[in-house]
């Protein structure tokens, strides 16, 4: 299990749909306790397990929360499958974008 944590978002990553259930009840009780309230719109899941298919959803309390197979955190891809090659993709994307937008810059005298 793995509650990864950046400003205002947080990342909670886990083997089971059971574990992120409990994650999440208990961060929403903690959440509380402190005045914030977590918006279950924008709440997402993801499940590292092959064995759990792929998708639905995670049903928490009374809330339905996506689950997903991949998302971008802080400019990083996560995946369910542990699969690096598209985060290197990724990453060799941004580079060239960034690199190809600094082109008039390093044209110029």
């Amino acid at each position: 299990m793995q509650l990864i944590g950046y400003a205002d978002d947080i990342s909670i990553v886990g083997r089971t749909k059971r574990a992120i259930s409990d994650v999440y009840g208990e961060l929403k009780e903690r959440a509380k306790e402190v005045g914030l309230i977590i918006n279950v719109d924008k709440t997402k899941a993801m499940v590292q397990n092959r064995r759990l298919g792929k998708g639905g959803t995670l049903a928490v309390e009374d809330h339905k929360i996506e689950v997903v197979r991949r998302f971008k955190y802080l400019g990083r891809v996560i995946n369910d499958s542990d699969d690096e090659t598209e985060e290197i993709r990724t990453s060799i994307l941004a580079a060239t974008k960034a690199y190809s937008s600094l082109q008039t810059i390093f044209r110029s005298k």
